[in-house]
């Protein structure tokens, strides 16, 4: 904070000053999938499941999934939300996933990506 002046002289006391920071409140999770396991969901030998814990207080959460630039809309009581995902929204490598509430915050306890046998 500067203060200038071209002619006289001031004080200046008592000075507050408020700060507001923006947080990223919705930070990418990263999941990586090795060649063998883009493999096996490319051939339909496995599956690849996203299940979404929730606190359960009986409320609506509505939140997009947005993976890999791929989104799709959540809306649901339940406490638990499972779907496939999709082996086109995937790739070899490094993936990233990203929860973005729609309306108020959703409290997620826990989020699960797995590899599942058909």
């Amino acid at each position: 904070v500067v203060f200038k002046t071209n002619r006289g002289s001031y004080s200046v006391e008592q000075i507050s000053a408020e700060f507001e920071f923006k947080e990223s409140r919705n930070p990418p999770h990263y999941f990586e999938l090795t060649d063998n396991e883009f493999e096996d969901i490319n051939d339909s030998r496995k599956d690849l499941v996203l299940t979404l814990e929730f606190v359960d207080d009986d409320e609506i959460k509505d939140l997009t999934v947005n993976i890999n630039g791929h989104r799709r809309n959540v809306d649901t009581r339940d406490s638990t939300f499972t779907t496939n995902i999709n082996v086109n929204n995937t790739q070899e490598g490094n993936n990233y996933i990203r929860l973005t509430p729609e309306r108020e915050e959703v409290g997620i306890v826990e989020m699960k990506i797995e590899l599942i046998r058909r």
